[in-house]
Order: C-alpha cells, then structure tokens, then sequence
C-alpha cells in the first residue's frame, strides 16, 4: 500500500512540473538585448536568455523588487534598480551572474534608465529637487561607485547616448501619455543635447521612447528617424 501511496504521489508530482514548465511564461518585462542575449525582470528578480528562449538564467533571488535592467554597451554588465534596502536605488551586476553591487544610497527613487557609450557609468533619473520638487532629472553613476553627477539636461526622464557620445537623446517631461494634435507646453517631446557644448534643441511633435540606430538608413514602417551624421535615432511620434 505504502509503494502504491508514493508512486502515486511521485506521478502527480512528475505531472504538474511537467504542466508548469509547459505553460506560457507571462508578464516578463523592461527587457533589453545585447550580443543574443535579452536580460528581463519577472517576479521581481533580473533574468538573462538567449534570444530564443534558451538558456534562461536567474541572476538575483531577492524578496524585494529588481527592475529596469539594462546591458552595458560591452555586454560584461547588467544596471538595474533593486528596493531592496527601502527605496529604489541603483545596483550593478556581472552579466553572467555574481554579487550585485549598490551604487547609489539617496533616499529618493533611482530608475535605471541607460549607460555611457563606454560602459564605465550609468544614467539614470531621479527626483531630487535639482530643478523643481518632484521633477525628474538624469545623473549618472559611476560603475566603481563614488558620488553621482547631474546631467546638464533641466527636466530628465528617459534617455541615451549615440554610439560616439557626442550626441544625447532624452524626454525632458516625466509623463509618457500623449494626446493626438496637442502642442502645449507640456507635450511629450524628443530633445537632442550637444555633450561638448551642453546645448539641447528639440521638434514641434510629440516623440518619445527613442532609440538610437547603428545604421542612419534603417527604416521601420512609418516611424519617423532623426538623422545626424553619427547614426539614427527612431521614436513613436504622434505626427500624421
């Protein structure tokens, strides 16, 4: 009887791994790609697989909550933001697993955002009253640690370096809605920095989500491509 009573369990045992494996992995997100490989945040841990699913990795095993990860340009690094010690700061980890690293200790939250071309800081936003109380704005942060560095953007929300550095494309307003035909102050809008001479100019449509493209002819159905000679970068715009 007690064989019977074990060998049951051991099948239904088999059975529902075999379910839980089988079924659709859901609400994966904030990924970001890099060399094959695609890193992602899922209940509440970093994670890194091949890119077709293969392979798949549990780099931080942690109560709190890991979010916004995102590869270093050299593929070594993953940034990330952990609540792990109360707010949302930003942490480093190797990107074939190791010990996570705090980078930043402020008490306001510290949202990964991207990384210096060189892979040696990261950008991310935060709210700390540099401009205006509860107004985001960009630092960066060194990846050996040290204190950070506002960027000279005003307002900062989302953002990213062209490939050579000499180029940065951000979101000044924190908002990522976006009203068709509006053009108020408060539209959301793609502005491009000149980093050597600290000045910023942006379009007169609605843009956001960039992202900077390695080849200046790429096309991809009717998202409009800010050109500049270094490289491209395509954005959702509500241009019609």
């Amino acid at each position: 009887m007690k064989k019977s009573v074990v060998a049951l369990l051991l099948l239904l045992t088999t059975g529902f791994l075999s379910t839980s494996c089988a079924a659709e992995t859901k609400l994966l997100r904030h990924p970001s790609y890099h060399n094959g490989k695609v890193t992602f945040s899922y209940l509440g841990d970093i994670w890194v697989a091949n890119e077709d699913g293969s392979n798949v990795q549990r780099l931080t095993v942690h109560r709190a909550r890991d979010i916004y990860p995102r590869f270093s340009p050299d593929g070594r690094w993953i940034a990330f933001s952990s609540n792990r010690y109360g707010n949302y700061d930003v942490f480093v980890i190797p990107s074939d697993g190791g010990w996570a690293k705090q980078l930043t200790f402020h008490s306001a939250a510290d949202l990964v955002v991207n990384w210096t071309p060189d892979s040696k800081k990261i950008l991310f936003q935060s709210s700390r009253g540099l401009m205006y109380p509860g107004i985001p704005n960009l630092y960066e942060v060194s990846i050996d640690g040290g204190l950070e560095r506002p960027v000279p953007t005003d307002w900062g929300y989302w953002g990213g370096y062209s490939p050579d550095g000499s180029k940065l494309a951000f979101n000044r307003h924190p908002m990522v809605w976006w009203r068709q035909h509006y053009r108020g102050s408060y539209a959301v809008d793609l502005w491009l920095m000149d980093v050597a001479a600290k000045k910023s100019s942006s379009g007169s449509v609605v843009k956001l989500w960039y992202r900077w493209l390695s080849h200046p002819t790429t096309r991809f159905c009717s998202i409009p491509l800010l050109k500049w000679p270094v490289s491209s970068a395509m954005f959702m715009s509500g241009r019609r």
